[in-house]
């Protein structure tokens, strides 16, 4: 059985885990490696995702 809920703290990492994979997948060959790694750092870093996840309480 699938339980679907929304996001908390214990599933940051998780969250910026796969981000950052999906995204050197999906832009392996279309950008560098370094600005690849960059933007991961940029958008998929534990406070960013911490925080978006506190920000919009009711959105889903």
């Amino acid at each position: 059985m699938i339980d679907i809920k929304r996001a908390d703290e214990e599933h940051v990492e998780g969250i910026s885990s796969v981000c950052s994979k999906g995204c050197l997948d999906t832009y392996k060959g279309l950008r560098s490696y370094e600005n690849i790694i960059r933007n991961n750092e940029l958008f998929y870093n534990y406070e960013r995702i911490y925080r978006e996840l506190k920000e919009a309480e009711g959105w889903d």
